[in-house]
């Protein structure tokens, strides 16, 4: 009789620590998400964020470029200073562009 209530307590204890350790897998599975969904956020903002200043910069160029010379309010080096930025800002979502359409798939 003693040794059948030993081995049922055994097999509660057993039942029990698997599903703590379900639970904890859970857990830390739940976490792992969490943690992706939140650097996914970050780098959502953070991506958003530089995209709209590479554009206020692009413009800022076209609009020099294309506007009368009363209107034009960036000097001569300035324009070339960000000529050079704005080829670069094209350049890196060109190379962006063709990285995410050829080796990502």
């Amino acid at each position: 009789m003693k040794f059948k209530d030993l081995n049922e307590n055994i097999d509660r204890a057993v039942d029990d620590q698997d599903k703590l350790e379900e639970l904890d897998y859970n857990q830390r599975k739940q976490h792992k998400i969490d943690d992706n969904k939140t650097l996914h956020k970050i780098k959502k903002f953070t991506m958003i964020g530089l995209a709209a200043i590479c554009a206020v910069i692009v413009v800022v160029y076209v609009l020099n470029t294309i506007l009368p010379v009363k209107l034009v309010w960036l000097s001569t080096e300035q324009m070339a200073d960000i000529r050079s930025l704005a080829i670069s800002i094209l350049i890196g979502v060109i190379a962006s562009l063709i990285n995410n359409y050829f080796w990502r798939k």
